[in-house]
């Protein structure tokens, strides 16, 4: 497999905050009582810093609910506009990161990781999380040859890896939670996730979670397993990218029967402006967060050998795969 060079998700990742800005400009997203119920959602459940940041916004954000909907819209499109003009990728990638944190400290509520039944099945750890983590990925290269050669965006390239293993072993860790292993919360999750798809969504959700039934314990110990083994796989050469394709793959399956798709399917194809969803959920950005990760073949600076011979460590002759994550052309 031929992973996709930095450009194209960058490009990817504009598409996703276009579709998101749409998904924003549903008619409801400007009223008063749209925000007044993602804000206050679940009042109990978010712990008390966080509680404390939320009473403290929302009373002006229902106050100006159409300013408020309109920054958004054009904050995402601007977003999403500028990471698909080259020129404006540096930019957007730094408006991104401190927009994503916002939306997912006060539209999202950290993601469910602060709350009782958070998991990855439902979602955690957010969207917009993810949103932030691959704009420091997705960061342009430096132009020179032996820089970018050990660049990893913004974050080290010794550090990539570790994105994926605090993603997978930290959702992983939720499932311990009491919530998460109570008898019928996995198939409540599911049944409820797809009361708000078409048919075949609402097929898959309620196929899986009666096959879970109320062996919640069983399947949160499964998950969880499954999810630490994806996120540790991917420090070995020899396992890595089993451990991108297994991850991504089990976010889609996630992303259908415990999220529909964040619901943006909840009216048809056609009724997608009406559907109230904000996103299509974790499973797509899970998917390119993949693809930045996956290992790529970088040019081997000051190599004397033959053209096309693999890039090795000069100091110990072995391969550099692991350092090569994010060295495909900008």
């Amino acid at each position: 497999m031929t992973a996709p060079t930095r450009r194209n998700l960058q490009f990817a990742l504009g598409g996703l905050r276009v579709l998101d800005a749409l998904l924003q400009c549903q008619p409801d997203m400007f009223r008063p009582d749209f925000y007044g119920m993602m804000l206050m959602m679940n009042r109990a459940a978010p712990p008390a810093w966080l509680w404390n940041w939320i009473t403290d916004v929302e009373p002006m954000v229902i106050s100006h609910p159409t300013a408020v909907n309109a920054t958004a819209v054009t904050v995402q499109i601007c977003i999403g506009l500028g990471l698909m003009w080259r020129p404006t990728v540096r930019p957007a990638l730094a408006l991104s990161v401190p927009w994503a944190l916002v939306v997912w400290l006060f539209g999202e509520m950290g993601g469910g990781i602060f709350v009782g039944g958070g998991s990855a099945l439902t979602g955690a750890p957010g969207p917009a999380l993810l949103y932030a983590v691959s704009a420091l990925l997705l960061w342009p290269r430096r132009p020179d040859v032996a820089a970018a050669a050990a660049d990893g965006g913004l974050i080290p390239r010794s550090a990539t890896p570790f994105v994926w293993v605090a993603l997978w072993a930290g959702t992983a860790a939720l499932e311990s939670g009491y919530l998460d292993r109570s008898p019928t919360y996995a198939s409540q999750a599911m049944d409820t996730a797809a009361l708000t798809g078409p048919g075949w969504l609402h097929a898959a959700g309620e196929a899986v979670g009666g096959l879970v039934g109320g062996h919640g314990a069983l399947f949160a110990a499964c998950a969880g397993t499954v999810q630490a083994a994806i996120g540790l796989g991917v420090l070995f050469q020899r396992t890595r990218r089993g451990s991108l394709v297994a991850g991504a793959l089990l976010a889609l399956f996630y992303a259908v029967v415990g999220q529909a798709l964040g619901g943006i399917l909840s009216n048809g194809i056609t009724g997608i402006m009406g559907s109230g969803a904000t996103d299509p959920g974790t499973g797509p950005i899970v998917v390119l967060l993949a693809l930045a990760l996956w290992p790529r073949r970088a040019v081997d600076v000051g190599s004397s050998g033959p053209a096309g011979a693999g890039p090795t460590d000069h100091a110990h002759g072995a391969p550099r795969e692991m350092e090569e994550s994010m060295a495909g052309p900008a």
